[in-house]
């Protein structure tokens, strides 16, 4: 009785687990199957114009001195930044696109801009496009955002991205 009772929950075990290969990461994001943690979430201070840069990073970027991997993009809305579908084709994105790694500071100066993973601007770089969905999104009274839940996917000629985040963002200066 034992061994068949061992036997079906090694059963049950094996056919609940997935192959998430192509999920994104829990806070961070992949490119092509390389994953890069993002645990910390900055936008800029004053970024108005009906524009939010949101900047998803493996640092602490309130410390002196650190290396981060990191993701950077723009997204563009009407009034304010409010849960739903956005995507490249709607204008709903600006045209940077950064995702590096090994960003280097110390004692608060950059010392290395660190490795390009995927950059584009103004279309070059071999962008095609964009889309996220904002799950949920809390706003401070300067309409800055100060918490996120999003899923997004970035496609170029040679490789896609496809990341989240869910948690605080922090006003970066």
């Amino acid at each position: 009785m034992i061994r068949i009772l061992t036997v079906l929950c090694c059963v049950l075990v094996l056919l609940g687990c997935k192959n998430n290969d192509d999920d994104a990461p829990t806070n961070g994001f992949s490119i092509n199957g390389t994953t890069y943690a993002t645990g910390f979430a900055y936008t800029t201070e004053g970024n108005g114009a009906n524009k939010s840069i949101l900047i998803f990073s493996s640092a602490d970027r309130t410390q002196p001195t650190y290396t981060e991997s990191r993701g950077r993009f723009d997204l563009r809305f009407s009034e304010t930044l409010i849960p739903g579908a956005y995507n490249s084709g709607t204008g709903a994105f600006g045209e940077t696109y950064e995702f590096s790694e090994g960003i280097r500071v110390e004692e608060g100066s950059f010392v290395s801009m660190g490795t390009s993973l995927a950059f584009s601007t103004s279309g070059s770089g071999g962008f095609q496009s964009a889309s996220a969905t904002v799950n949920s999104v809390t706003l401070n009274t300067n309409d800055q955002v100060t918490q996120i839940d999003i899923d997004y996917t970035i496609n170029f000629d040679d490789k896609t991205i496809r990341g989240n985040y869910s948690g605080p963002v922090r006003i970066s200066f």
